[in-house]
């Protein structure tokens, strides 16, 4: 079994720069936590080493395989009136399907393991090469932004799931052993968006740095490279124009151009590395967000004596859970693409008041560069990862909440 998983994910270690890894670090150990990043690392001093654990990867696909096969079997098992929580026949059938989507797409999380896993090696390469001309300032506010977020999306779930369960433990719908591994599997689900989304604000920061310093070499505050201590960036101070000064500027915009490049790579490699997750979960909020809204309106259709309010607050607390996942997800995308396009405006900006040749064609390229490597965030090339999908995705749930509630 070791030499197969071998050949499933990449070998030998990866190097990553003290102040990348520092940043990574929280969203890697989360994930490796709950068996999504199958990886282990070891500081080497001014790196940091990290390669593929077999023992890790075991981890990562027995445990989620186990909590599936406990709660199907729970759910085979169980009284039909304890996994729907209601002896009404449609209920019952929809608190299964609800139960289903979640095994399904923990099942997708742990299938897709090696794809991603090889997806992750080539992004830090590309954030690697990326290091070369773009520094990461201030990594410890990086870091303590990661960790924060982190431990605020967990610990708002965390209350919302214990909520849930003292409800279902009090009016004596569940067990607490069997309700056990059916919660560890929300927060694998959980843990896979929070795994995608830091990623992907990995790139939107390198693309926010990418900025200024197209904003600085233009104006002539040229980055030396060879000064970077600590994060912190020193400038040279302005020289005079002089022709070694004009091919200088047009030479480092063309480097942020190749380094645009990287960061359009690793984009596409996200793209690809995530794209079955990411449907898999967007259909599953889809669905929560249907049958949530359901139970919540049947409930407030009862009479006044059959009504019970604690239900009521318990659903709308659901949908509130279910709509912030997805709300996680568009608005961490939304400002990635933002920040490219922020990049887009900057350049035309500084190409329409450049006056030197050389950099004026040199910026027209990196343009043109811009235009045709859009970065955006999509699904199977079916539609984008932004704000965009609101209006359709409350479209569907709309109708089909409708249609439900006619039946």
């Amino acid at each position: 079994m070791h030499r197969f998983l071998r050949k499933m994910y990449p070998r030998g270690a990866l190097a990553i720069s003290e102040e990348n890894f520092r940043v990574m670090q929280p969203v890697l150990a989360c994930s490796r936590a709950f068996g999504l990043c199958p990886v282990e690392f070891k500081n080497r001093g001014r790196f940091f080493a990290v390669r593929w654990s077999w023992a890790c990867q075991v981890y990562s696909l027995l445990a989620p395989l186990a909590l599936c096969v406990f709660t199907l079997v729970d759910i085979a098992y169980k009284r039909s009136e304890e996994v729907a929580n209601e002896k009404d026949e449609k209920r019952r059938y929809l608190s299964v399907c609800d139960v289903l989507t979640i095994v399904f797409i923990v099942f997708c999380c742990v299938v897709t393991t090696p794809v991603k896993t090889k997806m992750l090696w080539k992004i830090c390469e590309l954030f690697n090469a990326v290091e070369k001309e773009l520094v990461i300032k201030c990594p410890k506010k990086h870091r303590t932004a990661s960790i924060l977020s982190i431990a605020a999306v967990l610990l708002t779930y965390t209350i919302f799931y214990l909520i849930d369960l003292t409800w279902n433990l009090f009016y004596g719908k569940i067990n607490a052993v069997f309700a056990t591994p059916f919660y560890l599997l929300k927060y694998i689900m959980l843990n896979e968006i929070l795994f995608f989304c830091h990623l992907v604000h990995f790139v939107k920061i390198r693309i926010r740095y990418l900025t200024k310093a197209l904003r600085a070499i233009i104006t002539r505050r040229i980055f030396d490279l060879s000064t970077f201590r600590n994060g912190e960036i020193a400038m040279l101070p302005p020289a005079q124009t002089n022709n070694d000064k004009i091919n200088n500027t047009a030479l480092r915009v063309f480097d942020l151009a190749k380094t645009y490049r990287k960061l359009h790579e690793a984009v596409s490699l996200l793209n690809g590395g995530e794209e079955i997750t990411i449907v898999v979960i967007l259909f599953c909020v889809m669905l929560h967000l249907i049958v949530s809204p359901y139970f919540l309106l049947t409930e407030l259709t009862k009479n006044p004596a059959e009504r019970s309010l604690s239900f009521v607050g318990l659903q709308f607390m659901w949908v509130m859970t279910h709509a912030g996942k997805f709300v996680i997800i568009m608005e961490t995308c939304h400002y990635c693409t933002s920040e490219a396009e922020d990049l887009f405006n900057v350049a035309q900006n500084l190409f329409a008041e450049e006056k030197v040749e050389k950099t004026k064609k040199a910026l027209f390229i990196f343009i043109q560069q811009l235009k045709m490597c859009k970065i955006e965030l999509k699904v199977f090339g079916l539609f984008k990862l932004d704000r965009s999908v609101l209006t359709g995705f409350v479209a569907v749930i709309t109708t089909y909440l409708v249609l439900l509630l006619q039946s």
